[in-house]
């Protein structure tokens, strides 16, 4: 079945253990939606994570770090569009990083394929996939709690397109944004056993709770690590790596059209 499928491409390295982690839901949602007999029947999976190579979203966004992550990132790109063509597969792929959406880093991605364009491979929007399916689940006037770096919130990446629906976001104060922050960033470090910024995390998300807020979106993908760890609830948390794994196995299940240029 799954021999000629497209390729899924995760690019990753953007807090590397949320990478695993976004690859372990892609296999549980292969599992469970495909009747799955043998090794081959798995869709295929590149796993890029090249956290070395690119540099810290949140730093760039302050001004700390001259180096565009969109840099790092597009050269990931290219280099899978080499496979695609070894391979003579078209490449599905998920940048699985929140803040990476922030427009000076998107918007200079987007710029990088524009002038050299990969007809080969397709990215899936994590922002826009994730607005997509709050919008489906939401009432208009619902209040959606956001908890992210401090990048991704000055940024308003997601907060921006939500309000203009008619939603309204709710955030820490700002004592407990940074306290947030932190705890992101020892999870990095620490992803399983920093039992304190896990604490936080949760402690967070029941403040928004407790504020009125009908489900806390889970901005960072750290945060979706942390979560999945102490108990995903759909009635409370909205998890982009989840909704991006669903739709990235729906794209790689489409009839792979194979172009010219990977048949020779």
């Amino acid at each position: 079945m799954a021999s000629k499928n497209k390729i899924i491409a995760i690019i990753g390295g953007m807090g590397p253990a949320s990478g695993e982690f976004f690859q372990a839901l892609l296999f549980n949602e292969m599992r469970t939606n495909l009747c799955i007999q043998n090794d081959q029947e798995y869709i295929d999976i590149i796993h890029c994570s090249f956290g070395s190579e690119i540099p810290d979203r949140t730093s760039f966004l302050e001004g700390k770090i001259n180096l565009n992550p969109a840099v790092p990132v597009f050269k990931v790109f290219q280099q899978l569009e080499i496979i695609s063509r070894a391979y003579k597969r078209p490449i599905v792929s998920c940048i699985s990083c929140n803040t990476f959406f922030a427009p000076p880093i998107f918007n200079h991605f987007k710029e990088l394929w524009n002038q050299t364009p990969l007809h080969h491979i397709k990215y899936l929007n994590l922002i826009e996939h994730t607005v997509s399916f709050i919008l489906a689940q939401s009432q208009p006037t619902d209040k959606i709690g956001l908890i992210s770096t401090i990048g991704e919130r000055k940024l308003k990446v997601y907060q921006n397109v939500l309000e203009e629906r008619g939603l309204r976001i709710l955030h820490l104060n700002l004592e407990n944004q940074k306290k947030l922050h932190q705890a992101i960033y020892k999870v990095k470090s620490d992803p399983f056993h920093s039992y304190e910024a896990h604490k936080t995390i949760l402690d967070a998300i029941s403040l928004l709770l407790l504020q009125g807020a009908q489900k806390v979106l889970l901005g960072c993908t750290e945060l979706s690590l942390v979560v999945n760890q102490h108990g995903f609830n759909p009635s409370q948390h909205i998890d982009p790596l989840r909704i991006i794994a669903q739709e990235i196995l729906k794209e790689a299940l489409l009839p792979a059209f194979i172009p010219d240029s990977l048949e020779c």
